[in-house]
């Protein structure tokens, strides 16, 4: 195969007009030369190519695959909060606005005049690093009743030692991904949290649910199962060929895919053909694997722990890079 042509990946009797081809999996010229100065060429080519992926659209895109059904125990008890937890007044207009912003995304909705409390969660806001507000819905009560849909996925390290040596690579990242899969309509009342304007439930996979990441990766992987040369570790995916014309092809269709499926990619963090590269947590590059710096700069900036959950954060980091102990 030349460096600057992509096979096809199967072979069709009838095959459509050169002009009806893009965004399928049929023979493709590079757009550009294959050669490492034209990669950022490339990588802007991908992106023009493939809008509706690395855009946030509203309404959020939704993934097309079973919806999620959320499985409660048989005696389980449903438990219902009926008055919101206060928000700091200097915060409120900016969490009404997140809330707004994520009816208009299709992530939830308000509960209508009249809907009786069954199953309801209270809102919490807390403070990030930075200082801005940070809001969670508390589900503790929920997924104490609730039975999990176990999904299994490799350490990041095991996934890293997977990539040969010598290749090109690129990583994708998906973005807001369980917001991306859809609650069956059985499941959303379990949902409902209560907020000082009203009560919502999730339309989409809430982040706290006990088995959303089971089930989020779950479908994200069984879209992508018959790609060839990949790691995957939740939301990153990692190409790899030895080639940058090759490395071109599965980024192409792995996008068309995406496409296909409503799966968000998120442009900042697109890594596109490169000997080094940044997944899950790891740096791997063309000689090994070793941690990335950001893990490595939180672990040696890491407060003293003042609590019980600030001992489990900073366990969790190490615990993290424990295999280049």
């Amino acid at each position: 195969m030349k460096d600057g042509q992509v096979k096809a990946v199967h072979t069709v009797k009838n095959p459509m007009p050169e002009n009806e081809r893009k965004g399928n999996e049929y023979l493709r010229t590079l757009p550009y030369p294959a050669t490492e100065q034209n990669i950022p060429k490339l990588k802007q080519h991908l992106i023009d190519s493939f809008p509706d992926v690395f855009s946030r659209t509203t309404p959020f895109q939704a993934m097309k695959c079973q919806p999620v059904h959320i499985y409660i125990k048989p005696d389980a008890k449903p438990h219902a909060r009926h008055v919101p937890i206060p928000i700091p007044l200097h915060w409120r207009n900016e969490i009404k606005e997140q809330i707004d912003q994520d009816v208009a995304k299709g992530v939830i909705e308000q509960l209508p005049v009249g809907e009786p409390v069954t199953w309801c969660s209270p809102m919490v806001v807390t403070v990030r690093k930075d200082g801005r507000p940070r809001r969670t819905v508390d589900l503790q009560k929920l997924n104490a009743q609730c039975i999990r849909e176990t999904h299994h996925c490799e350490s990041p390290f095991k996934l890293a030692c997977q990539v040969p040596s010598g290749m090109k690579k690129t990583v994708i990242d998906a973005t807001d991904g369980y917001h991306s899969i859809p609650l069956d309509e059985d499941s959303r009342h379990l949902t409902t949290f209560i907020t000082p304007w009203g009560r919502y439930r999730y339309l989409r996979l809430p982040q706290g649910f006990m088995a959303a990441g089971d089930a989020y990766t779950r479908r994200y992987d069984e879209i992508i199962k018959d790609v060839n040369n990949k790691v995957k570790c939740v939301d990153d995916a990692l190409l790899y060929e030895p080639s940058i014309s090759e490395n071109y092809k599965s980024t192409w269709n792995f996008l068309k895919l995406c496409q296909d499926y409503g799966i968000s990619v998120n442009a900042n963090k697109f890594q596109f053909c490169q000997d080094n590269v940044l997944f899950a947590g790891l740096q791997i590059t063309n000689s090994g694997i070793r941690p990335a710096e950001s893990i490595l700069a939180a672990i040696r900036n890491f407060p003293a722990p003042k609590n019980i959950s600030d001992a489990r954060s900073w366990f969790g980091l190490v615990n993290q890079i424990a295999w280049a102990y």
